[in-house]
């Protein structure tokens, strides 16, 4: 790209996706990965790959990240991307919800056991 062009970096949620991201079937494949929850970005390429007029887009994964909008990104990537990939970042998120869902429960389950089954020892005490 010549250093005189602006790449338009305008965000996504300021842009109407559904308007500017028409894919049009008679460009190529689009294949986006690292987004890392950066919607700025997201949103030039997305621009990006509406000019090149590309039929399909192919998320290899990291679409969430260091960034400040995961669920945004996640959101359009969803929308537009017709294959996700789970990337690291992705395999993460899951796996600290599972520990913290699982960890919740064994929680739950030992407070209300000993809410429940040790307060009459309590009360003979």
């Amino acid at each position: 790209m010549p250093t005189d062009q602006k790449l338009n970096t305008e965000p996504i949620r300021e842009t109407a996706p559904r308007q500017n991201c028409q894919l049009r079937p008679t460009g190529g494949l689009a294949i986006v990965s690292d987004v890392h929850a950066n919607i700025d970005a997201l949103g030039a390429v997305l621009t990006d790959i509406t000019a090149q007029r590309c039929f399909s887009i192919f998320c290899l994964g990291d679409t969430i990240g260091y960034g400040p909008e995961p669920s945004a990104c996640l959101q359009y990537m969803r929308e537009f991307a017709p294959i996700n990939l789970m990337g690291n970042h992705e395999a993460m998120y899951l796996a600290t919800r599972l520990r913290h869902q699982k960890a919740t429960k064994i929680l739950s389950t030992k407070t209300t056991s000993l809410k429940l089954g040790n307060h009459s020892r309590w009360k003979r005490a």
